[in-house]
């Protein structure tokens, strides 16, 4: 299939194989289509305080097959022989608009539920006309043969349709295969979908919310506003500007800014990022520090300083933040995402400080808000995480956070150490500023002695081993240099990295998650059971921070590698997968996109 991206004057090309596309509306919802579904997190979702499926398919009726699809950024064409089809999710609005170069019978199924409710009972719908408009609503109830109640309602989703007539009520559920689910082995890879109806159109707005009335509301909104929006959403994506020479490459970074971008919305009117498309819509703190500084490298300080405030206020008596914004009553700690969110309070102070900027951001109230907080996290990292001086964490607390034949980085990892390191570097700048001598001087103590017992107890001479005691090679020695490039030379990152890159490197242009030596490495990702995806899987984001990484330590020398990663991100992203977005990892033995594929630490690395 021609996939085609076009940005006002730049226009690039090229053949894809079965591409999706992801389009959002900022309010935490989405839509996106391929050819056939591939899984049950496609059609249409909107957010009301939780997430919601409301259609699975929308397609004209016996149309040939798609051979073109053109993103427009802020809409998508579909190409059949003798008609187009337009796609397009007006920013903050539960509502899409669906329009045809013709009139043509278009058929709309449903899978209105939950976003994670798999529940195939007591599922019911209506459909009726209603001054002009087509009125669904459904129901979902309980059943005995999966519930402990039957009959009861649970929860009601209305779908509400202007600019169509109904020609035919098809109202029949049949059974529809996820062939990406299967290949994740993610159950449910089949599932009743319901055929609700076809319809005579042109130009529909479709409209959903859990009450009638808001759904007809926002659909009279949309509709009578629609030029506008379109106006609107054309001039906003407009809006991300930057030249280069080489059309895809400015591209591929334009479509990972609006990437970015569109996966920012609010929880409990507090803003934030999404940790991606299809099923991570939660703000994940790791996910969101990891992603601030493309926000602070475009100039948004503050939002970056209201997700970074936001954070800071969530640093509980341990030192640490919870893994979610709300924080949940349980689940896994995160020993890192403290660390991340401290890396980008020193990287908003410094590029703020570069740019003559501080005081416009940053009020002397701000400063010791930042500064006490610091101390609150020193003070509790130290009581509650610290064994014989060293950072320690349990398992599954890293970013690695999944267990396969008892391999789950409990114990003292290097970047956790590098996160410490910087922790304390970023309190002796803030007591520095604040004129605390004694807070200063305690940091730098703290700072040199932590900094000489990683050197003794993790440099065997070559490399840094990933943790104490455990010299597997895995790529956090990227994220060590990057948290804190002082623990090192130049020439011994130099030597570092010359030694861990042939070990994980793949040639199509990215790193393995762990040493392809190693007992435990897997080509080939294997989905949801965990085997591969901290053990072989190439994740996109540490890909880009390590050519990050090379290209600050040595340029030069590491070109060939930087280069690579370059061009394979820029293929991922506008070739593969869900186009103008960067996927969450790939299997190591080939390219392929795969997890979850609208990515923010991806997007924004």
């Amino acid at each position: 299939m021609l996939v085609v991206h076009q940005i006002e004057d730049i226009r690039v090309a090229n053949e894809a194989d079965n591409p999706c596309f992801i389009l959002t509306n900022k309010a935490g919802g989405y839509m996106s289509f391929s050819e056939y579904p591939s899984s049950r997190y496609q059609g249409v979702f909107f957010n009301k305080g939780e997430m919601f499926k409301a259609i699975d398919n929308i397609f004209p009726a016996g149309a040939g097959p798609v051979t073109k699809l053109k993103n427009r950024f802020y809409s998508v064409e579909r190409e059949r022989e003798g008609l187009k089809e337009n796609f397009m999710m007006p920013l903050f609005h539960n509502s899409i608009v669906y329009e045809l170069s013709k009139e043509a019978e278009v058929e709309l199924v449903l899978d209105a539920k939950k976003a994670y409710d798999n529940r195939e009972f007591g599922r019911f719908y209506k459909i009726k006309e209603e001054e002009g408009r087509i009125i669904i609503e459904y129901i979902k109830k309980t059943d005995k043969r999966e519930d402990r109640s039957e009959g009861r309602k649970e929860y009601s989703i209305y779908i509400v349709i202007s600019g169509g007539s109904i020609s035919k009520k098809t109202k029949k559920f049949f059974e529809e295969s996820y062939s990406f689910d299967q290949r994740r082995e993610s159950w449910p890879w089949k599932r009743y979908v319901f055929s609700a109806l076809r319809m005579k159109a042109k130009s529909l707005v479709i409209s959903f919310s859990t009450s009638k009335s808001e759904a007809i509301k926002e659909n009279s909104r949309v509709q009578k506003s629609l030029s506008e929006l379109k106006k609107k959403q054309q001039i906003y994506v407009n809006g991300f500007q930057k030249r280069m020479k080489d059309k895809e490459k400015m591209s591929a970074y334009k479509a990972a800014c609006l990437s970015l971008d569109h996966l920012i919305t609010a929880v409990d009117s507090k803003k934030g990022i999404y940790a991606g498309f299809w099923w991570f819509f939660q703000f994940w703190t790791r996910d969101e520090a990891v992603s601030i500084k493309a926000l602070i490298d475009q100039g948004k300080y503050d939002l970056a300083k209201e997700i970074i405030f936001r954070q800071l206020k969530m640093i509980k008596k341990d030192g640490r933040i919870p893994n979610f914004y709300p924080a949940p009553s349980k689940g896994l700690g995160s020993a890192d995402a403290i660390g991340w969110l401290m890396k980008r309070v020193f990287d908003l102070f410094e590029a703020l400080h570069q740019r003559k900027l501080i005081t416009e951001y940053l009020s002397p109230d701000d400063l010791e808000f930042i500064k006490n907080k610091i101390e609150e996290c020193i003070y509790g990292l130290i009581d509650k995480h610290t064994n014989d001086d060293l950072a320690f964490n349990d398992k599954l607390e890293t970013w690695m956070d999944t267990e396969y034949m008892n391999d789950h980085r409990e114990g003292y990892r290097i970047e956790i150490q590098a996160f410490r390191l910087n922790i304390y570097k970023l309190m002796k700048l803030m007591c520095s500023v604040t004129k605390d001598k004694v807070g200063e001087n305690i940091a730098d103590n703290l700072e040199k002695d932590l900094a000489d017992r990683v050197r003794k107890d993790f440099w065997n001479g070559e490399y840094l081993e990933d943790g104490l005691n455990d010299s597997t090679i895995r790529p956090n020695i990227f994220i060590a240099y990057y948290a804190y490039p002082d623990l090192l030379s130049k020439s011994k990152w130099t030597k570092c990295f010359n030694k861990i890159i042939p070990q994980l490197w793949n040639q199509w242009g990215g790193l393995s998650s762990i040493d392809k030596e190693h007992p435990l490495y897997s080509d080939i990702y294997t989905g949801e059971n965990n085997q591969s995806y901290h053990r072989g899987d190439s994740w996109f984001w540490i890909n880009n921070l390590a050519a990050i990484c090379m290209a600050r330590v040595n340029k030069r020398k590491f070109s060939a590698y930087i280069n690579s990663i370059a061009d394979a991100s820029t293929r991922e992203i506008l070739w593969q997968g869900a186009i103008g977005h960067h996927a969450e990892i790939s299997s190591s033995a080939a390219m392929e996109s795969q997890g979850c594929l609208m990515q923010a630490w991806s997007a924004a690395m």
